[in-house]
């Protein structure tokens, strides 16, 4: 995953309607236009995901996509055109918060460029003379992912290595449109005041080649879970964060190869194997015991306070697999271990 940058879609006049500020009140549209280089030497299937605001009640409809007030459009040359909507997506959505919305299976062949735009729908929403002015104002920010079978949203090809290089571009074009403007009768009126700009918009991390991988909460909870800044499952059990937690937030036909996440127990960084089968993390019983060794070479442990390794990597499964007696256990276990 890498986020991109932050974007505002406008359709709305660049000043108050009434008074005299009303005679320069054209109507600004502003999308956000993202282009993307593919630097490897294979096809890649990237995922576009946006966060944006929550509205507040007073806030019109306007404040955030739904299925009718924007437009996708991805191609790669001027002939391959995909037009499509920004469609929710149910695991992303934090209440209160942000909504999280997504641009599916976007392809981009070895080497080639293309250019992903996001849209006000000027079709539907550009007013008439005399007809209440627009309000549309989205904010947020913008991600890639590289697709996987992880994914949870349709069965897409698995990517490996599960890594690409890109290189993106984004920026602001906007359109000024005089309040004159009559779209019924396009092609027919004459001294009308129109403009457009253009901007670059900064990356998140300040570079236009970005490193993009699989490992986002979006495809892999438990991957991005645990390389957080929560730190690890021994300080995710003292904040009584229970692991359990990811269990709603994949796909119940999710499977993948076997990965490995790095975390923390106490003060000692290890690592674990894990898999997604038919939807659930599935830790092995050897990878549990690697653990608990270094464990017990860095004297963090006793083998007394330990138990059965297999009893253990039970509870871990269960509690992965959304059991919240387990997760209780659990918690007991891992708070005994660093002496909690």
């Amino acid at each position: 995953m890498a986020i991109i940058s932050n974007f505002e879609l406008l359709l709305k006049p660049i000043a108050p309607s009434g008074g005299p500020a009303g005679e320069v009140a054209r109507i600004v549209v502003q999308g956000y236009f993202l282009e993307i280089s593919n630097l490897e030497a294979r096809d890649i299937t990237l995922i576009f995901r946006t966060r944006t605001s929550v509205k507040e009640a007073t806030d019109g409809i306007n404040t955030e996509f739904t299925d009718t007030n924007n437009a996708a459009v991805f191609d790669i040359t001027q002939d391959n055109l995909l037009e499509t909507v920004m469609v929710a997506n149910a695991t992303e959505l934090i209440p209160g918060k942000q909504l999280g919305h997504f641009v599916n299976c976007i392809q981009i062949p070895a080497g080639q460029t293309g250019s992903l735009a996001i849209l006000p729908n000027v079709r539907d929403l550009l007013p008439r003379p005399g007809d209440p002015s627009p309000d549309l104002v989205i904010r947020g920010y913008a991600e890639l992912v590289l697709s996987s079978t992880v994914d949870s949203l349709f069965p897409l090809a698995f990517s490996a290595p599960e890594s690409a290089r890109i290189l993106v571009s984004p920026e602001h074009r906007s359109t000024y449109i005089d309040p004159e403007f009559d779209p019924a009768n396009f092609g027919t009126q004459t001294d009308l005041d129109f403009d457009q700009t253009a901007y670059s918009l900064p990356t998140a991390n300040g570079q236009a080649m970005q490193l993009i991988d699989t490992h986002a909460r979006f495809n892999d909870t438990f991957q991005d879970f645990m390389t957080s800044n929560a730190g690890g499952i021994g300080r995710i059990v003292q904040q009584s964060t229970q692991i359990r937690s990811l269990k709603p937030n994949i796909s119940r036909q999710a499977n993948t190869a076997e990965r490995v996440t790095a975390f923390t127990i106490g003060s000692v960084p290890v690592r674990i194997p894990y898999v997604i089968k038919n939807g659930n993390f599935t830790v092995a019983e050897a990878g549990v015991e690697k653990v608990m060794n270094l464990l017990l070479r860095k004297r963090k442990v006793s083998k007394r306070s330990l138990g059965s390794i297999k009893s253990l990597t039970k509870k871990i499964n269960a509690s992965l697999a959304g059991d919240q007696k387990a997760s209780v256990q659990l918690s007991k276990v891992f708070n005994r271990l660093l002496g909690a």
